[in-house]
């Protein structure tokens, strides 16, 4: 039985997985950090 496949497999899936929640992590923190910009300076919008 190889064992090799699969856990190649496995160590790839947890990679991508671990890179998106990573973004989507970085992601929301920039748009909460935007709109709390955004609502520290209400003049811009009038």
């Amino acid at each position: 039985m190889n064992v090799g496949c699969p856990s190649l497999i496995s160590l790839t899936v947890n990679t991508i997985w671990f890179n998106t929640c990573m973004f989507g992590a970085l992601m929301l923190s920039a748009i909460v950090v935007d709109a709390c910009d955004l609502l520290a300076k209400p003049g811009i919008d009038g």
